[in-house]
């Protein structure tokens, strides 16, 4: 009888902490963030052609060709033209959006990116973050609106399973003929 009498006293002390600190009923709103969502999916795609998966029923993910390889897209159906993935690090030298076919080779392009000749780009393992908040975002953007664009970032890893790059000469720059994933999204829109 003592014990939940005081697990009683615990629960109204509680319930009027928040009260109190939140300035009264009115304005009494707790929320409560659910667990994200996790998807995970596996591709191929093709030199040239564009894969694309459904996340939910506005978000897409999407690889994008380029001369080298893919661009890692997430595009919402409100903002087709816009990269919801832009806020990924870094903003300067090679990032994980970009998977080019170079990045697997070494600095001549005679072997795989090994020491001594390797280079210092994203390898087989690509992490993104994304938010529908970006389609609207200026970039560059200011402190504050990096940090409310931060708190719904979902975050995504492509991980790069096998492939097959063309263009194997010394001093040239390697592409993808074909590329086998995984991705795993931990979505929180």
């Amino acid at each position: 009888m003592e014990l939940s009498f005081h697990k009683h006293r615990f629960r109204i002390f509680v319930f009027l902490t928040l009260w109190i600190t939140v300035g009264g009923s009115d304005y009494l709103s707790v929320s409560w963030s659910a667990e994200p969502q996790i998807l995970k999916f596996e591709g191929k795609v093709k030199r040239g052609k564009v894969f694309s998966h459904p996340l939910n029923e506005n978000l897409n993910f999407v690889l994008i060709p380029d001369s080298q390889g893919w661009s890692i897209f997430v595009r919402s159906s409100n903002h087709p033209d816009k990269n919801l993935a832009i806020f990924t690090p870094p903003y300067h030298g090679p990032n994980p959006l970009f998977i080019d076919g170079w990045h697997f080779r070494n600095s001549d392009n005679t072997g795989p990116n090994e020491i001594p000749k390797s280079l210092n780009v994203p390898q087989e393992t690509r992490h993104f973050i994304f938010s529908s908040k970006a389609a609207t975002a200026k970039f560059p953007t200011t402190g504050e609106e990096l940090e409310h664009i931060e708190e719904t970032f979902s975050r995504g890893i492509l991980t790069v399973k096998n492939y097959k790059l063309g263009n194997l000469f010394p001093n040239e720059k390697a592409f993808f003929i074909w590329m086998e994933f995984s991705v795993k999204i931990e979505l929180k829109e």
